[in-house]
C-alpha cells in the first residue's frame, strides 16, 4: 500500500523556498534601487531645465542680466535669486502663496538629497547658481561668460541660496546626490553629470567664470 505524502511543505522545502527569494531579493532589489535613483535623476535635471529657463526668461526682461546669486548683505529674501525667477516659473505674487511650505517651490529642491527643505526658509534651493552671477545683489550679463564652457547650475549638498564659491574649492558646495554624479546645467542650456574627480579643482578654470 502506498503511504500518502503529508500535506504542506517540509522544512527541507520551506528553507529551499527562503533561500531562493533571499537570493532573489539580493539580486532584484538593487536593480530596483538603480532604476528609483535614476528616476529621481531625471526628476532633478527636469527641475534644472525648468529653472534654467526661467534664468533666460529673466535675462530677457532685464537687459540679459543675470539674477543676482543672494541677497545684499542684510538684504531681503526677496532679493535673491530663487524668488526673482519665481515669476517664470508660474508664482506672480509671493504676498497670494501664504507663508512656510505654501511658498516652497517643488523645482528648487533634488528629489534624491535626503536634506529636507526648511520650510522658514522657503528660499532656499537644492542648487547652486554658478560664480559667473556676480555676488552680494551685483549682476552680470549674458554677454560676460562663456554660455558653452560656463556653469549656471549644479547641485547643492544642502538647501541654501548659495553659489559655488572659492573657499574650500567648489567640490565643497557641489552635492553629488546621484550615485556619486552631480547634474550640471552650462549657460547654454546643455546638461552634463559630474563625479567629484570631474569637477575642475582651479576656481580660475573656465567652467566657474570669474573674471
Amino acid at each position: 500500500m502506498m503511504r500518502r505524502r503529508p500535506n504542506g511543505f517540509s522544512l527541507i522545502e520551506l528553507l529551499t523556498v527562503i533561500a531562493v527569494i533571499g537570493i532573489l531579493a539580493a539580486i532584484i532589489l538593487p536593480i530596483i534601487k538603480t532604476i528609483q535613483e535614476r528616476s529621481r535623476s531625471s526628476a532633478c535635471a527636469s527641475n534644472m531645465r525648468q529653472l534654467g529657463q526661467a534664468i533666460l526668461l529673466y535675462q530677457a526682461e532685464h537687459g540679459s542680466k543675470l539674477p543676482p546669486n543672494y541677497a545684499f548683505s542684510g538684504g531681503a529674501a526677496a532679493e535673491t535669486w530663487t524668488v526673482v525667477v519665481r515669476p517664470y516659473l508660474g508664482i506672480d505674487d509671493l504676498q497670494a502663496y501664504g507663508q512656510g511650505t505654501d511658498l516652497m517651490c517643488e523645482a528648487l529642491s533634488c528629489p534624491s538629497l535626503e536634506e529636507e527643505q526648511n520650510p522658514d526658509r522657503w528660499w532656499e534651493s537644492n542648487y547652486a547658481v554658478g560664480i559667473a552671477f556676480g555676488t552680494d545683489g551685483k549682476s552680470r550679463t549674458l554677454a560676460d561668460v562663456d554660455s558653452s564652457k560656463v556653469v549656471m547650475l549644479a547641485e547643492n549638498n544642502k538647501p541654501s541660496v548659495r553659489c559655488i564659491r572659492q573657499s574650500n574649492g567648489p567640490w565643497s558646495y557641489i552635492g553629488f546626490n546621484h550615485d556619486g554624479y552631480a547634474n550640471i546645467m552650462f549657460h547654454d542650456g546643455h546638461m552634463t553629470r559630474w563625479t567629484v574627480e570631474d569637477c575642475p579643482q582651479d576656481m580660475d578654470a573656465p567652467a566657474w567664470g570669474i573674471q
